[in-house]
C-alpha cells in the first residue's frame, strides 16, 4: 500500500490495464473499480475518468449499455473538470474487429 490514494489509484489503474491486455477486459474489472473508488475518494478527476473508461471497456463484452453509460460519465468528468485524456491513453480504446480482441499476444508471431 502506498498510503496516498492518488498514486495507489494510478498503480491500480496500471495493473488493471495489464490484466485487461493479458487476460481480457473482465479480469481487470475489480482493479478498475478499486482505482475508481480511490479517485473519487481523493477527488482526482483524471484518475476517476481513466478508471471509468477502464470499467467501460471491462463491461463492453457483457453489457454494452452499462459500458456506454460509464464512458459517458468519464467523458463528462473530463469535460466538466478540464481533464483531457492523456495522449498515451488514446490507444487504450479498442475498435470493433481488432485482432485478438485488443489483447496482447503471449508471444511474438
Amino acid at each position: 500500500m502506498l498510503r496516498t490514494p492518488v498514486w495507489e489509484g494510478w498503480a491500480l489503474l496500471t495493473l488493471a490495464r495489464c490484466r485487461e491486455l493479458r487476460e481480457g477486459p473482465p479480469s481487470a474489472r475489480a482493479a478498475y473499480q478499486a482505482a475508481l473508488d480511490l479517485g473519487r475518494q481523493a477527488g482526482e478527476p483524471g484518475l476517476t475518468a481513466s478508471a471509468l473508461e477502464g470499467l467501460a471497456r471491462s463491461w463492453e463484452p457483457e453489457d454494452a449499455d452499462r459500458a456506454a453509460a460509464l464512458d459517458v460519465e468519464a467523458s463528462d468528468v473530463r469535460q466538466r473538470l478540464g481533464r483531457p485524456r492523456p495522449r498515451y491513453q488514446d490507444t487504450w480504446h479498442t475498435e470493433s474487429g481488432t485482432e485478438n480482441g485488443g489483447r496482447v499476444p503471449e508471444a511474438a508471431p
